[in-house]
């Protein structure tokens, strides 16, 4: 949680050393799996952190795709082209 904003998870700025972190393992073409757990977000939330996450990917890793879930997994994972 933050203080400027109750409930918040990460900041912006958490995001953006996370994704400096994780980049460097994620190719162009795979897609980065961000989790967590049932119950820690919200939609709203949700929302804020997608917008956040594609807005950082797309200014220092063109060609990698995020995705924020609820679940139990992290991982890396090809994309396949559609047929």
């Amino acid at each position: 949680m933050t203080a400027d904003r109750p409930g918040a998870v990460l900041d912006e700025a958490t995001i953006a050393v996370l994704l400096r972190e994780c980049v460097t393992v994620v190719r162009p073409g795979e897609l980065l799996v961000i989790r967590f757990a049932p119950g820690e977000l919200d939609m709203a939330t949700h929302d804020r952190y997608a917008q956040r996450l594609r807005a950082e990917l797309e200014r220092t890793a063109p060609g990698v795709q995020a995705v924020i879930v609820v679940g139990d997994e992290l991982g890396v994972a090809t994309m396949e082209p559609q047929q």
